[in-house]
């Protein structure tokens, strides 16, 4: 019995069937490289994406620095704009209110002045 394994039909089938399993995951393996290669690019593009931003938010805080240390004052720029747009703001008052001095129609003193001024005789 032990002699028709050996030589009989069950080695042979089996061995068959080994080259069959071999022959299958060696085209299961073509057809899995087939895809990586197809998706390569695609796989590139995600990968370099992350490298990308990286390299965006990193120049623009690395501008943002050199620019805090050329100030020599590491304030943030919106705050530096918020404080020029307030001295904007007094400057602009102070020169509206330098203008109503100017024409008489704020100051009480500036409005005696105007009055003086009408009541002397014109110059000829």
């Amino acid at each position: 019995a032990i002699r028709g394994l050996v030589r009989g039909k069950v080695v042979r089938l089996m061995l068959i069937q080994i080259q069959q399993l071999k022959a299958d995951l060696l085209q299961a393996m073509d057809q899995i490289d087939n895809l990586v290669d197809a998706n390569r690019l695609n796989v590139q593009l995600v990968a370099s994406i992350p490298a990308v931003l990286i390299l965006i938010f990193g120049s623009r805080a690395l501008y943002l620095f050199w620019s805090n240390i050329r100030m020599k004052d590491l304030r943030l720029p919106k705050d530096v704009h918020a404080d020029m747009s307030d001295y904007l703001k007094k400057v602009e008052e102070c020169l509206i209110l330098s203008n109503y001095e100017l024409d008489g129609t704020f100051s009480s003193t500036s409005a005696a002045t105007t009055v003086d001024d009408s009541a002397k005789p014109a110059e000829s």
